[in-house]
């Protein structure tokens, strides 16, 4: 078998490297600054995740409900039933779902970035940063 791939190889080493240079970007911020725009991403990723997340949720239970592919307990784990989704609905509900992820995205990365921001507060507080 021959092997003509490596696009996902360079991507991944490309956001290796970015998450490397974000990560060594966040010592040339001053920790106010981190700890505020953290905590605005965090408000931003659930103000956007939260609702549409629910929407997603919905939205899945009206499409699959109907047609009885839902088990018991579907909402704890929904993301296995995308793929049960009839073609004609799916482009809208997982529309649902990759808004409600990148919410979920952005409230993750604010939770990194105020993280930084406190822990080097702690650090600098005990004279170590």
């Amino acid at each position: 078998m021959r092997y003509g791939g490596g696009m996902i190889e360079l991507l991944m080493v490309v956001g290796f490297m970015g998450v490397l240079a974000g990560l060594g970007a966040l010592a040339l911020v001053a920790m106010e600054t981190l700890v505020l725009v953290g905590g605005g991403m965090i408000v931003l990723g659930l103000l956007v995740g939260v609702p549409t997340g629910v929407m997603w949720h919905v939205r899945l239970y009206q499409v699959l409900s109907p047609l009885g592919r839902l088990e018991p307990g579907w909402l704890w784990s929904p993301i296995g039933y995308n793929e049960q989704l009839p073609e004609e609905n799916r482009r809208e509900v997982l529309a649902w779902c990759y808004v409600g992820g990148l919410g979920f995205g952005v409230f993750l990365l604010g939770a990194v970035v105020a993280g930084a921001g406190i822990i080097r507060a702690i650090l600098q507080s005990r004279g170590i940063g």
